[in-house]
């Protein structure tokens, strides 16, 4: 059994690459996309910082917000 080649391991990475972009254009996204494209991007070494992001700095504080505790997460426990 013979081994892909470079190139043809970087084809298949530039057409996976291609095929989450379309699909993450369409209206309707499932949880299960959104988790290939993040486990995609975190295995290619792909990151960014909220802070130095904008859209990242939104969707955290739009997590956040969505976040709601029976408690207040910024006490010190007694």
């Amino acid at each position: 059994m013979s081994k892909a080649t470079e190139k043809e391991l970087a084809d298949l990475h530039a057409a996976l690459t291609k095929a989450y972009q379309r699909e993450l254009g369409k209206d309707d996204i499932s949880p299960t996309l959104l988790t290939s494209v993040s486990n995609f991007l975190k295995h290619n070494g792909i990151s960014c910082l909220p802070d130095e992001d904008e859209h990242m700095k939104s969707l955290k504080t739009a997590a956040e917000n969505a976040m709601s505790f029976p408690f207040n997460p910024d006490e010190q426990p007694h």
